[in-house]
């Protein structure tokens, strides 16, 4: 499948972009010219990254700082405390919902704040549970479950 470049250069915030899905999805959207912001919790070196973006260290628990670009066209959410590490303790799973929460609160705030025309938000990949490799849509039912219910 060959992708059109965009007419003209959007920008995007990615949250999130350095996890299980960020990586992939900033490489791609870089690919196809989209020229990225990313907020992450560390900033990375060079060549750790599989896209060119420009970095900014977040604090989830903060506002997103006044240095990130009030006109992007888009906000894609994607932070969020990793489910593939560490034991799922009670404490564990209260911080990987909090992350999920706290994030997308600070994202909507600043869209709304800057009238941004989308925001994207995605958490984890176990929403509809163990699905047996059967593609899902809206439609599917919820799976069962600490990471679908998150």
């Amino acid at each position: 499948m060959e992708y059109m470049m965009p007419q003209a250069q959007k920008k995007i915030l990615l949250i999130g972009g350095t996890g299980f899905v960020g990586h992939h999805l900033g490489a791609h959207l870089a690919k196809l010219g989209y020229k990225i912001e990313l907020l992450t919790r560390s900033i990375k070196s060079n060549g750790e990254l599989a896209y060119p973006c420009s970095q900014i260290a977040w604090d989830a628990s903060k506002d997103i700082p006044d240095s990130v670009d009030p006109n992007v066209d888009v906000i894609v959410n994607l932070a969020g405390e990793s489910v593939a590490t560490g034991k799922w303790t009670i404490k564990r799973k209260e911080a990987i919902q909090m992350s999920r929460i706290t994030a997308t609160q600070k994202a909507v705030t600043f869209a709304n704040r800057n009238k941004t025309p989308l925001l994207i938000q995605a958490s984890a990949t176990g929403f509809y549970g163990d699905t047996d490799g059967k593609k899902c849509d809206e439609s599917s039912k919820l799976g069962r479950g600490f990471l679908a219910e998150t």
